[in-house]
């Protein structure tokens, strides 16, 4: 199983459980493909040059993003 099938798999495991989170829950799990797939890209290359890593750093940003608004809107009940 490779990175993008597990990070699939948490996604779909993620949404099932948190439905009323779900704008926020979908914009979190795009993020966190986006990084493995960008991961992927830089691996199948075998080469990782300022441009990727610049690409990558601006995947990690949108991503700690979307956690801190995840984080924001999350209600746990007492």
């Amino acid at each position: 199983m490779n990175i993008s099938q597990k990070i699939i798999g948490i996604a779909l495991a993620f949404l099932s459980m948190n439905k009323k989170m779900r704008p926020n829950a979908t914009n979190l799990v795009k993020e966190a493909m986006d990084i493995g797939l960008a991961i992927h890209k830089i691996a199948s290359t075998k080469s990782f040059n300022q441009v990727d890593k610049d690409a990558l750093t601006a995947e990690v940003k949108e991503f700690n993003d979307a956690v801190e608004k995840f984080l924001e809107d999350l209600i746990i009940p007492d």
